[in-house]
Order: structure tokens, then C-alpha cells, then sequence
């Protein structure tokens, strides 16, 4: 999607990779309008003069064609020609950007979540890798009997904290990578 978006902004002033259908060629306003992108499908709604909006309503063409025949079976899509297609272009690049903006915020959001999580994660982990370190010492226990079982948990506490460092790193990077992406948009 971000490509798409790269591509809206090279063809500001060409023609945009858009391809316009409707559902009544002779009379478009009169029909159905549908904007076919490399994001997906979205349908032209005017609900009054001036009060404009395209909504998203399908990924491929068949789910478009499902989508049309729960409400009209009988209907056709035809190619609407280049003038019509200029101008619903037009207003729809604009529209086109809002799409983009909500779904990198949804991205941000949750690679944000991923990484916040991540830190968390890798801190109780480290904590606990830290605490078997320090409490299941072999040395400071005289009782061979239990030196065994306490150098396994000394070791699986070394475990932890190599796992809980890792984690804690890639959560911060992350983070890191989500507020370059924030400050890049």
C-alpha cells in the first residue's frame, strides 16, 4: 500500500492509476461509480451535491461483482471514458490519501503493541532469569543432593536472561522503528 500511495504522488499531476467503472454509461451520475486501484475496489457515493465520499467495498473483482449483485443481480459494470474518469480521479486522489493515513495509523498501532509488548515481556522475563540466578545458586548450597536441580535452574535462569534481553532489544527496536516511520509519514 505504501507503493500506491508513492505512486498517487508521482501521478498528482498525470493521469492516476485509477480505472473508473459505472453501472449506467450513458448517464454515470444516474448509476452506480466504482474506482478500481491497486488497494482495492471503492464505490462513489453522493449523497447530496457536495457531500462526496468513496468507500472501500471490495479487494478483487469478483468480490465486487458479489457485492453489486446482492443488491442489483442484472446489473453490468462498464469502463466509464476518459473525461468522467478525469474527474472522478480527481476527487477521488483526495480521499485516497485519508485511506492511506487511517491504515498506516491501524500499522503504527499495532507494531506499537508489538513492541511495547515485547519490552514488557522481555523484562519479567529478564526479572525472572535475574532471580533464579541469584536464588538457585549451586555454591551456596552444601547438599549434593540438590546442587543437580539447583545448577539446572541456575542455568535456565542464564537462559532467561539471554532470552529476556533479546526480546526486550527487539521491542525497543520496534519502537524505534514505528516512531521513524511516525516522523517519515
Amino acid at each position: 500500500m505504501v507503493e500506491d500511495k508513492e505512486n498517487v504522488r508521482k501521478n498528482k499531476g498525470k493521469t492516476a492509476p485509477i480505472k473508473i467503472f459505472g453501472t449506467d454509461p450513458k448517464h454515470p451520475e444516474e448509476g452506480r461509480i466504482f474506482l478500481w486501484t491497486k488497494a482495492g475496489w471503492f464505490e462513489r457515493i453522493e449523497e447530496r451535491p457536495g457531500d462526496l465520499t468513496f468507500t472501500y467495498v471490495a479487494q478483487s473483482e469478483i468480490e465486487l461483482r458479489q457485492f453489486i449483485n446482492h443488491d442489483e443481480p442484472s446489473v453490468d459494470l462498464v469502463q466509464l471514458g476518459s473525461e468522467y474518469r478525469k474527474k472522478t480521479a480527481a476527487e477521488f486522489t483526495g480521499d485516497l490519501e485519508i485511506y492511506y493515513a487511517t491504515e498506516r495509523e491501524k500499522r503504527n498501532r499495532s507494531l506499537t503493541g508489538i513492541g511495547i509488548t515485547l519490552v514488557i515481556l522481555g523484562l519479567f522475563i529478564l526479572g525472572a532469569g535475574i532471580y533464579f540466578r541469584s536464588t538457585y545458586n549451586p555454591v551456596n548450597f552444601k547438599s549434593t543432593s540438590y546442587q543437580f536441580v539447583f545448577s539446572q535452574a541456575f542455568s535456565t535462569g542464564l537462559s532467561a536472561i539471554i532470552v529476556g534481553m533479546i526480546m526486550h532489544v527487539f521491542g525497543w527496536a520496534i519502537l524505534g522503528l514505528t516512531y521513524l516511520r511516525h516522523l517519515a509519514d
